[in-house]
């Protein structure tokens, strides 16, 4: 017979296990960002954040690549592309685009492109990256701008992809509207690129763990093991 604390103990390390799992999901994810950037903010001084979502839209790991700023702001940012969109429009193949500084990450030079996550059809969370791009178009590459008309573009949130299919209408008016759109161009796909890698690492763990991995996936969520851990008290 298999004792309460050989259970409880089984149980403790079977979460490190899916946890150290899942941040190397997202920490994959970033690193895919930095080798297929085209922009050096990205590539070279990795300006950037990634990170999983559950299906509230709370985050539940980010990368241990990237800066702390971006992180916090893209924490919030997913409840916004919630509220906006709907839930009950989400797809399979669905991305999504913004780079506004009150419901991103701060100014217009921050893009953060949102993915929809599903395994066997169900809807379980997001991934989400943002990165800092050079030239988004206005004054200058630098923060001197004196209002945010004067920034650059504006893309407030909404879909970059359609079921799996790009707007070519949207990445037109983007190329029509920065000095290097080859270059922020490649960027946004390779944002997009590297919230799939993120979703096929992260299916590929709920496989190998089968059941159990949907049990602790969910209950990342709530803090409540985790509290009831570190005050002695867990049963």
């Amino acid at each position: 017979m298999i004792s309460a604390t050989t259970s409880r103990s089984t149980s403790e390390v079977q979460y490190q296990v899916m946890w150290n799992r899942l941040i190397s999901v997202v920490e994959e994810q970033a690193q895919a960002l930095v080798r297929t950037a085209f922009s050096t903010s990205v590539r070279e001084a990795g300006d950037l954040s990634a990170g999983v979502y559950d299906a509230q839209g709370r985050m539940l790991a980010q990368a241990v690549t990237g800066t702390p700023g971006h992180v916090n702001a893209m924490a919030d940012a997913v409840a916004h592309f919630m509220r906006r969109i709907g839930r009950e429009n989400f797809a399979p193949g669905d991305i999504y685009i913004t780079n506004d500084p009150w419901e991103g990450t701060g100014h217009l030079h921050d893009i953060t492109i949102v993915t929809p996550s599903y395994y066997n059809d169900t809807f379980v969370g997001f991934f989400a990256c943002t990165a800092h791009i050079v030239d988004i178009g206005g004054r200058g590459f630098g923060a001197d701008a004196n209002s945010v008309y004067e920034e650059g573009l504006y893309i407030p949130i909404m879909k970059l992809a359609d079921r799996g299919v790009v707007d070519q209408t949207l990445m037109r008016i983007i190329r029509g509207n920065v000095r290097e759109p080859d270059q922020l161009v490649g960027d946004i796909y390779a944002l997009a690129s590297c919230n799939d890698i993120g979703h096929r690492r992260l299916v590929d763990m709920m496989k190998n763990l089968s059941w159990w991995i949907w049990l602790v996936f969910h209950s990342l969520s709530s803090p409540t093991p985790a509290v009831r851990h570190l005050s002695g008290s867990t049963r």
